[in-house]
C-alpha cells in the first residue's frame, strides 16, 4: 500500500544509495512500482518530496543536552552527517 510514509522512505533509501539529484518523481515512482502520476496525490511535486526528506532527516538528528556548546555542536554535526 502507497501512503506519504512510504514515499518518503523510499526517497530516503534512494538518498542514500545514489544521491538526492536522482531522486525525482519517475525515478521514485520506478522504484515503487507504480506511476509517477500516482505520487502527485501524496506530494505536490519533487520540491515538496525534497522537502519532506530534509524534514526526516534532520528528525533524526541529535541535539541532546550535556556538555559544553563544542560537544554538543560536534555531537549535532555527527549525528546529522
Amino acid at each position: 500500500m502507497t501512503s506519504r510514509e512510504s514515499i518518503i522512505g523510499a526517497a530516503l533509501e534512494l538518498v542514500r544509495a545514489e544521491g538526492l539529484p536522482r531522486v525525482t518523481m519517475r525515478r521514485l515512482a520506478q522504484e515503487l512500482d507504480t506511476g509517477a502520476a500516482s505520487l502527485y496525490v501524496y506530494v505536490r511535486n519533487t520540491a515538496e518530496l525534497h522537502a519532506a526528506v530534509l524534514d526526516e532527516l534532520l528528525g533524526a538528528v541529535d541535539r541532546g543536552p550535556g556538555g559544553d556548546w563544542r560537544t554538543r555542536l560536534e555531537r549535532l554535526l555527527t549525528s546529522y552527517t
